[in-house]
């Protein structure tokens, strides 16, 4: 067998990931992520925080809300693609002075 999901799998309500090439260990991650409701609750905190300020980086939210980076950037990666979050104009990061491509509510 190998690492990847396919039709036959017992988690039928995970999204099939044998052509992305996502881990069976990240898709079972996401999906508890998911179950557990921290899914959600990360995504209301990033919204609510991004709806009362400027756009902002990564770093920034992730100092703002308290949240790990990777779970910063998973949120935010997903709720652009679901169009809730645009890219705004690149500026410097007010944490790491690099210049990067903050984000804000549409």
């Amino acid at each position: 067998m190998t690492d990847r999901f396919y039709r036959d799998d017992p988690l039928p309500s995970l999204p099939l990931f044998a052509d992305t090439g996502v881990k069976d260990t990240s898709a079972l991650a996401y999906r508890e992520l998911v179950d557990s409701g921290k899914h959600d609750t990360q995504v209301a905190q990033i919204l609510a925080l991004l709806r009362q300020s400027k756009p902002l980086s990564l770093r920034e939210i992730q100092r703002e809300t308290g949240l790990d980076i990777n779970a910063v950037s998973g949120r935010v990666n997903g709720m652009k693609q679901n169009g809730l979050l645009i890219e705004a104009r690149k500026r410097d990061c007010t944490v790491t002075g690099r210049y990067v491509t903050p984000v804000g509510v549409l």
